[in-house]
């Protein structure tokens, strides 16, 4: 949503009027001219932003900026909790609706998933060099 707003709210007319400062653009057209130069490793359960790691994603960790005083995260538990019960009842529906259609539901979804992908891709690259946003 907010790359929406930024693009096609308020901010757009500015841009497009300082295109030789600002140029929009998508993550693989900035890869393909500016490839990594390093290979990392993303440690599973981990944060940047918070010494916890996702723990914070979990309970309510203790952290906060101390600009409200007694604000607190014990929201996050109970989300977290219904998200999860969610996915899991969401998982039970579609391999049952799923397998009377598809031989290999998980991978019928990991595929279109791909295709989607693709097709944003191609639609970014589309969008920059057709239409010259």
């Amino acid at each position: 949503m907010g790359k929406y707003v930024c693009i096609h709210g308020h901010f757009y007319q500015p841009l497009r009027q300082s295109r030789k400062l600002v140029k929009l653009t998508n993550f693989a057209e900035y890869l393909s001219k500016h490839p990594p130069t390093h290979e990392v490793t993303v440690y599973e359960n981990s944060s940047w932003s918070c010494i916890h790691g996702v723990e914070r994603w979990r309970d309510n960790c203790g952290c906060n900026t101390g600009l409200h005083q007694g604000w607190t995260q014990a929201w996050r538990k109970p989300l977290r909790e219904a998200l999860d019960e969610l996915r899991f009842s969401a998982i039970a529906v579609y391999e049952e609706a799923a397998e009377k259609y598809l031989k290999d539901p998980w991978k019928a979804r990991n595929m279109t998933y791909a295709k989607w992908i693709e097709a944003f891709r191609k639609l970014g690259y589309y969008l920059h060099v057709k239409i010259a946003l």
